[in-house]
């Protein structure tokens, strides 16, 4: 029971970085420089005062590493802004290599998802079709077909999705 107790406290706070990125995400469209500061002294202390100091940081620091190699590529084809790419490097501190990598390949998963229903509801397929076509053709997309999802919330899916699938529950 009392390491059920902590595990359930080792992912409060990867969990409430990204619960509160979404929720100022979704109203401001901008994941904020102040609120990565924040995270990343959460990040610190949650290796102090829950796990086990720089052992578990060294281990943090690999996974954040991995974090800024997998979305840097995503970063310079403008596929995700600045603030998603700081926000999962951040994210990442409090997380091991397996829950990264299930984190990241579920989101992209949920942000294919959720850029579909978007489309669909904005009623802007041919665009869609036609800056798709554009790409594979390299040649420039047109800006006013451009799409774009608030990723933190595809992230936070794929962090709900990644922790249901290895049977963890916050209840």
């Amino acid at each position: 029971m009392a390491l059920a107790r902590i595990f359930q406290t080792i992912y409060i706070i990867p969990s409430l970085i990204l619960l509160i990125s979404v929720v100022t995400d979704l109203y401001r469209r901008k994941v904020y420089n102040k609120l990565i500061v924040v995270f990343l002294a959460a990040s610190f202390a949650n290796h102090f005062i829950f796990l086990q100091g720089f052992e578990s940081l060294k281990f943090g620091l690999l996974s954040a590493l991995l974090a800024f190699c997998f979305m840097v590529p995503l970063f310079m084809s403008k596929m995700l802004g600045g603030g998603d790419l700081k926000l999962l490097v951040v994210f990442a501190l409090n997380i091991t290599l397996p829950a990264l990598i299930g984190t990241f390949i579920y989101s992209l998963f949920w942000g294919l998802v959720l850029g579909l229903v978007m489309i669909i509801v904005k009623k802007q397929g041919k665009g869609f079709l036609k800056n798709t076509f554009n790409i594979l053709s390299f040649k420039k997309p047109e800006a006013e077909n451009l799409h774009t999802i608030p990723y933190t919330v595809a992230l936070f899916l794929g962090w709900l999705t990644n922790l249901s699938l290895e049977g963890f529950s916050f209840f």
